[in-house]
């Protein structure tokens, strides 16, 4: 991103200092919220040996989890509009049908119709990833957590269903990349996953599946958010009721899975301050924007305010 009019800054304002010579700055759009005023300055990325991508942005002392390239973002909108679709047509009376279908009929008409149907959906969903892919140990703590607990569990699956395996990797790539790279999916489920609670998923996964669902829609703050969590929660619950084998994967994971390693620490509640689109622990924007001014204070964060303009037929500038 060009940036000017520079001159024009106090001589010890970060950004001032940050640019010296230099006539570009690295624009991350939405770094600090969805709200005005949220585009934070990439600084440094690092990759530690121990994993993950950081993001070091102007003025702030937390790291950012990942990096935001918009080329990866932008194709992962494709992927989200398949899956998303995928679970509106399973909302239809057709789509029931056919999943209860799947799992009563003979296990070799619902191979084939899996394997059918999947080769089409990763063929718009998954290919155009592949170049992109992170690999598992530059995916977040959190990220890293929930790939190595589905890893497992594709492995565990008994030798008959080997045909699953291909697919079943796919859909935890695309999974773990939305997660990775949308940080409203991504800190809802930070915000969310911790609170089931395993021995209440053993002794009835349905009922703490609801349980947990209802906390979710309940910090929603968009209807049609609302709405599309409830249908998700529906194709879940009817696929828990129909196959015991779904059940027990599902007590499964809560087994294997380190609720901990998942949760946001304290960086991550930060960078989710300033959104106000899910009432992240329960608390209204209003507070959490309270909360970042006393953060921002008592750190001594010089986080550069920046007005981006657009000019017809030129790029945005500071």
């Amino acid at each position: 991103m060009k940036v000017e009019n520079i001159e024009k800054l106090p001589k010890d304002n970060p950004l001032r200092q940050h640019l010296k010579d230099k006539k570009e700055i690295n624009l991350i759009a939405g770094a600090f919220g969805n709200m005005a005023d949220c585009a934070g300055i990439g600084v440094e990325i690092t990759r530690p040996e121990e994993g993950g991508i950081y993001t070091k942005l102007l003025g702030c002392s937390y790291l950012y989890k990942g990096y935001p390239e918009g080329g990866v973002v932008e194709k992962l909108d494709v992927s989200k509009d398949m899956m998303w679709l995928f679970f509106k047509i399973a909302n239809t009376w057709m789509g029931r049908i056919v999943l209860v279908a799947l799992f009563i009929l003979p296990k070799r008409f619902a191979k084939r119709f899996y394997i059918k149907w999947s080769e089409q959906f990763f063929q718009i969903a998954h290919r155009p990833l592949i170049k992109k892919m992170l690999k598992d140990r530059e995916l977040c703590t959190s990220i890293r957590e929930l790939t190595r607990v589905l890893n497992g569990l594709i492995q565990e699956l008994p030798e008959k269903y080997e045909w699953i395996h291909p697919s079943a990797r796919k859909i935890r790539e695309l999974i773990c990349m939305i997660l990775e790279y949308d940080s409203a999916y991504k800190f809802r489920f930070q915000d969310v996953f911790p609170e089931f609670d395993p021995k209440l998923v053993k002794e009835d996964p349905i009922k703490e599946l609801k349980r947990v669902f209802g906390i979710l829609k309940r910090r929603e703050v968009s209807k049609v958010m609302k709405k599309k969590w409830a249908g998700f929660e529906g194709k879940i619950v009817l696929m828990l009721r129909v196959s015991k084998g779904m059940r027990e994967m599902f007590i499964s994971f809560f087994d294997k899975v380190q609720l901990d390693r998942i949760k946001m620490d304290e960086a991550d509640w930060y960078f989710c301050l300033k959104r106000t689109s899910y009432n992240y622990r329960d608390i209204i924007v209003e507070d959490r924007i309270k909360e970042k001014v006393k953060i921002d204070k008592e750190k001594g964060h010089q986080i550069p305010r920046l007005m981006i303009k657009q000019e017809a037929g030129k790029g945005p500038f500071f």
